[in-house]
Order: C-alpha cells, then structure tokens, then sequence
C-alpha cells in the first residue's frame, strides 16, 4: 500500500501517566492499517506541531 491508498483516521486520545511516564494508545485500526505488531519498534518524530509515528525500517 502506497501512502496515496492509506486512508486517513483520525481519533483523539488522552494522555495518560503512570510509571513515571506520558503514553498515548494507538487505536486498533491504526495498528491494523500499519501491520503493527507486539513488540515492533516505531520512530516518534516533531514536525511543527505534529508528532509523526512509522513503522521502524520502513
């Protein structure tokens, strides 16, 4: 799948603390959409005001 065929989702998620750190769950049709996996590696990335996630190696 090209980027031009992934469809565009969007949801609004909290920012939750605990264990000494800030999380944000990934919804389940955006771990689906990227073929995400338990134990996978992303890069986090700012660009502006926009914080990019991908799939490392890709």
């Amino acid at each position: 799948m090209t980027e031009d065929e992934t469809p565009k989702i969007v949801f609004e998620r909290s920012i939750i603390y605990g264990s000494g750190t800030h999380r944000v769950a990934i919804p389940l049709e955006i771990i689906k959409a990227l073929q995400l996996e338990k134990g996978d590696r992303i890069n986090v990335t700012l660009e502006g005001k926009k914080i990019i996630l991908w799939k490392k190696g890709e």
